[in-house]
């Protein structure tokens, strides 16, 4: 026994093992991230039969996850472990069509689930598997709770119920990694049970409660990592065979990403693995503190400048305060708030006791998060990870120099980087991908002039705060000079709201004709916060030597005609922004501007029938020809005359190609988030 334990340490420790494992595992995941396999025989008209694995309840839309397929029913009449055959149209999950922004297909494959199906699903069978009766038990028993959404949270891994606003507070003051179920809760499992347990059979009864967890959690990476990783160093104890923990969690992330590479297109994977391994590797700077606090002052300090450039990759800011609101949140919600959790399910009748401690909690939360104590940082490339990674093991290698020097190092980490964008001297129009509207950002070298032309709009949806605020900041935008409201309709200006309550806006440009209803609120609004703005017709505007030339002259005939239509410089090369004017405003431009050398339009209304003629396009003689339209929209924008007139001109589209860039320094190149469009 002793022989074999030896030869299995020398084999696990070799570095020859280990080297050839990594490059197998590399290897394996670039060829697998270059595009995920789908099987083009399931989609389209296609059935399923499988086990309901997870229910997904959200206000619009119930989902059921079966094998590989995620499928969207209209009503609740299934439970977990339910046998079912669903029959619909598969399609593959949507992509991401803005630049660095959430991902649904790539979530969903770092899931295991590759297709996407609105379809009706029948009973198969009844029976349910034992372990689905008694999850489905629990469920039933968190959901009779009033402090249902925290129960779920904490035992089954589920934060959907948490009230919006408030998940996003945590994630603001940066406390909502106590949320997701990791080694954390583990650790205070495994401490709660072995009070209950003889020594000796710690193992025996701590094996299928943790592997329970695990199916009652749905299997999130950070949760399989945590228990494979006690089970394992255990054995390394118990055992004798004294292999260090670092080299543990290598074969565990090994084994994690050969069985399936698309993990690391999980942020929650990524934020668990990356931290983790740091406080493996410097787990010498906290492990024998006394002081509980001071322990965890040391463990918040280590996942804050580990996750530093994780936030930032993902979003684009930083919250300064972090570490030390942790200080506060940790001890209550891993001592007193988790605990306490597994005891409200056993004793009902003190729900509303622990319920009454949560919105305590959330008010502090929400009371913070008003607090501006974030630092806005644009994403980073390749090199600047290495040197920010490398910054931060310098820092923690405590090499012998004074602890005021640590506190430089920070600065020296985030200071050069919040400062980049102001030494870029290329121009940036970005046409973000907002469905039926018009969204625009320019940024002009060095920040000089930051615009935002239009924010588009969308019924019952959160553009802002999830395509127009992030894709700002990760450019490292914190405030907009000029707030372009090319006219008063909702899908050109509906979430000018939201962007006002989250930017510093120094101007909003309005168009001069007869205000809409959506304009006379906005107004009301802009007057309430004191925000300055005008009305602007034929004029031109000069912000420290640059010009915003404003071409159109006040119509009364519709919002559309009345559109703001813009002239830039950039670089020395000359861009059109034409809103949602049509024939007749551009018969008037060109009539009464010399336009001969404007090198990108923007075109008019989508790329209505009626707008961008072919009058126009050879008078102005754009190369680059922009369209902002939402896939299937129901105006069949942009129409098939239009693009006909413009198929001399290279010409992108949001409905095909996703966001477009261009970087216009000495040329102009383009960058698409969707690259093999037709």
């Amino acid at each position: 026994m002793k022989v074999c334990l030896a030869v299995l340490k020398n084999l696990l420790q070799s570095k020859t093992l280990i080297i050839f494992l990594i490059i197998v595992t590399t290897i394996r995941v670039l060829i697998s991230l270059e595009e995920i396999p789908y099987d083009e025989s399931r989609l389209d008209s296609s059935s399923i039969i499988g086990t309901i694995s997870s229910i997904n309840i959200r206000e619009s839309s119930i989902s059921l996850e079966i094998n590989d397929t995620i499928v969207f029913i209209d009503n609740k009449k299934f439970v977990l472990g339910n046998k079912v055959k669903c029959v619909g149209n598969a399609i593959l999950p949507n992509e991401n069509r803005n630049f660095y922004l959430f991902n649904y297909r790539k979530f969903l494959a770092s899931k295991g689930i590759l297709y996407q199906m609105n379809g009706t699903c029948e009973l198969v069978t009844e029976e349910i598997g034992f372990l689905y009766q008694i999850k489905n038990n629990i469920i039933g028993l968190i959901n009779n709770r009033k402090s249902n959404a925290y129960l779920k949270a904490f035992t089954l891994g589920d934060t959907s119920s948490i009230n919006s606003d408030v998940m996003a507070s945590y994630r603001y003051n940066g406390i909502n990694h106590l949320f997701a179920i990791s080694g954390m809760h583990v650790t205070l499992l495994v401490t709660i049970i072995s009070m209950f347990t003889i020594r000796n059979r710690n193992m025996l009864i701590l094996m299928p409660i943790l592997l329970f967890y695990l199916f009652l959690t749905d299997f999130p990476p950070s949760m399989i990592r945590a228990v494979s990783f006690f089970f394992l160093t255990t054995i390394n104890k118990q055992f004798d065979i004294n292999i260090k923990s670092i080299i543990i969690f290598l074969y565990i992330t090994i084994m994690f990403l050969l069985i399936n590479p698309y993990f690391l297109y999980s942020l929650g994977f990524i934020y668990s693995f990356t931290i983790s391994c740091f406080l493996i590797l410097y787990k010498e700077i906290f492990i024998n503190e006394k002081n509980y606090f001071k322990k965890i002052a040391f463990i918040s300090l280590i996942a804050f400048l580990v996750s530093i450039p994780i936030n930032i990759q993902n979003n684009f800011y930083i919250n300064l305060l972090s570490p030390i609101y942790n200080l506060f949140f940790v001890p209550i919600v891993s001592l007193i708030m988790f605990p306490a959790s597994l005891i409200v399910l056993l004793l009902p009748f003190l729900d509303n006791l622990y319920l009454e401690m949560w919105i305590i909690i959330e008010n502090v939360s929400l009371f913070l998060s008003e607090f501006n104590t974030i630092l806005v940082l644009s994403r980073m490339n390749t090199v600047m990870l290495i040197i920010y990674f490398l910054l931060i093991i310098f820092i923690l290698n405590k090499i012998k120099i004074k602890k005021y020097i640590y506190i430089l190092l920070i600065l020296i980490l985030l200071i050069p980087h919040h400062l980049y964008p102001y030494f870029r001297n290329k121009g940036i129009v970005l046409m973000l991908d907002v469905g039926q509207g018009d969204s625009i950002i320019v940024v002009y070298p060095n920040k000089e002039l930051v615009l935002l032309i239009d924010t588009g709009g969308r019924f019952n949806s959160t553009l802002a705060e999830n395509i127009i605020i992030p894709s700002l900041r990760s450019l490292g935008l914190t405030r907009i000079d000029y707030l372009v409201l090319t006219h008063g309709d909702f899908d050109h200006m509906g979430e000018a709201n939201n962007i006002l309550s989250n930017f510093k806006v120094h101007n909003v440009l309005m168009n001069s004709g007869n205000n809409s209803e959506l304009e006379i609120s906005l107004i009301n609004y802009m007057d309430l916060k004191n925000v300055s703005y005008q009305h602007i017709s034929k004029n031109t505007i000069n912000h420290r030597g640059i010009e915003l030339k404003f071409l159109n002259e006040v119509s009364i005939r519709s919002e559309n005609d009345d559109s703001l239509i813009l002239l830039l410089s950039l670089n020395n090369y000359q861009i059109l922004f034409m809103g949602d004017a049509g024939f007749i405003e551009e018969h008037h431009i060109i009539n009464n501007f010399d336009l001969s050398d404007v090198d990108v339009l923007k075109v008019g209304h989508h790329g209505s029938r009626n707008s961008t003629s072919s009058e126009f396009l050879s008078a102005i003689n754009p190369t680059i020809a922009l369209i902002s339209s939402g896939r299937n929209n129901i105006y069949n924008h942009p129409h098939p005359d239009t693009i006909t007139r413009l198929k001399n001109i290279n010409t992108f589209i949001t409905s095909s190609h996703g966001a477009v860039r261009l970087n216009i320094h000495n040329r102009i190149s383009i960058k698409t988030v969707i690259r093999n469009s037709n």
